[in-house]
């Protein structure tokens, strides 16, 4: 007996306008855009109910950037006199303790400012003398204006010049309450000023370091950053607080989080990109180093979606297609043909989480494709 298969099609659905369509098939049939699998069919040709899985969909900007560390985190270990390397125990990956002893250099110059801190201190005290003498000598119009004037400005450059060298040495680490000419160092003592590891060594026993040259690179680990670079077109989708889903290739396939805090306001002229800062969890702190190249993801938006499950999908006419229940009585399933399009298997659909309903049959499109054949016999 020929079965007439009608399947929710616009162009089949504009011929069966044309004329009556004989519909001798019971199990499988079809009211307007709706096709009805009878239970019967159902059972017979071993097809299944699945479910769609509620899943949600997220919007990204892709980005790459790097671990840092804030500034109040690293160092940069100089020294303004300059000198010879007389001890540098430090080597790249050392711990250190604020106030750790972390190099040592020697400088003749270091002796002579010692020196002149005693020889200015010593005429401070003769200056100081004879200012008070001629300030009373002066209240009391026995000395010359011009004497008490002399006096104060002696007093007064012998005060800047000692608490300038005050300053030179106690930058250099020197007590200067308790130096004496018996307790002159010809070294620098040069101690760690935070917590950290050491991360750069420019120096090696013996050699000379001019001032200003950077000899070691400290840096705390303990907080650290993303500095992500957002490309400007994408900017203004970036906000505060947005989530950052970022990798690193040396540290393997695994999937880490953070979180945006501050977007930069200036667009790199050559790049054309913008410095967004995110926070980086401490638990995650010690897998990570300054430097290390970062891809990431900023997540935009999320929306609630339905996930088709594998197998629950027929490619047909280059589209891939699904059955959706849309309603269920107790002998058949009356179901509508959701089109995808050009689509992977795994695709996300938006739906909204009222409908109806999320089943889906698996393994229909095999049993219609069988009754079609045998129609057309």
């Amino acid at each position: 007996m020929k079965k007439n298969i009608i399947i929710a099609l616009s162009v089949i659905l504009s011929l069966g306008a044309c004329g009556e369509v004989e519909q001798s098939g019971e199990e499988l049939s079809q009211n307007s855009a709706q096709i009805v699998i009878t239970k019967a069919a159902f059972k017979g040709a071993e097809m299944e109910l699945v479910e769609m899985e509620a899943a949600i969909e997220k919007q990204m900007v892709e980005c790459t950037g790097t671990i840092d560390a804030p500034p109040q985190n690293r160092a940069s270990i100089s020294n303004f006199l300059g000198g010879y390397v007389q001890e540098n125990p430090m080597l790249v990956g050392d711990k250190v303790k604020k106030g750790q002893l972390i190099l040592k250099l020697t400088n003749p110059d270091f002796i002579q400012l010692q020196e002149s801190y005693l020889a200015i201190k010593a005429q401070l005290e003769y200056s100081s003398q004879a200012y008070e003498r001629q300030k009373k000598l002066f209240g009391d119009s026995i000395s010359s204006a011009e004497n008490y004037q002399q006096a104060k400005s002696d007093f007064e450059v012998q005060s800047a010049k000692l608490s300038a060298l005050k300053q030179k040495l106690e930058l250099l680490d020197v007590n200067t309450a308790a130096l004496t000419a018996n307790t002159m160092k010809s070294t620098v003592m040069i101690y760690a000023p935070i917590d950290g590891i050491i991360s750069k060594v420019n120096t090696q026993l013996g050699s000379y370091v001019s001032p200003q040259t950077v000899m070691l690179e400290i840096i705390d680990g303990t907080h650290l950053h993303l500095e992500l670079e957002v490309y400007e077109k994408d900017i203004a989708k970036i906000k505060k607080e947005q989530r950052i889903y970022f990798s690193i290739a040396d540290v393997g396939d695994e999937i880490m989080e953070g979180e945006v805090h501050l977007i930069g306001n200036t667009v790199d002229a050559e790049r054309r990109t913008v410095k967004v800062h995110g926070h980086v969890p401490d638990s995650l702190v010690s897998d990570l180093r300054v430097g290390m190249f970062v891809s990431a993801a900023i997540e935009i938006s999320r929306d609630s979606v339905w996930k088709y499950p594998v197998g629950s999908l027929n490619k047909k006419d280059g589209h891939w297609r699904a059955l959706r229940i849309i309603e269920e009585t107790e002998e058949e399933y009356i179901c509508e043909e959701i089109n995808l399009g050009d689509v992977e298997e795994n695709a996300l659909d938006y739906y909204s989480k009222e409908r109806t309903s999320n089943k889906l049959i698996k393994g229909a499109y095999h049993y219609i494709g069988k009754e079609a054949d045998n129609g057309d016999h």
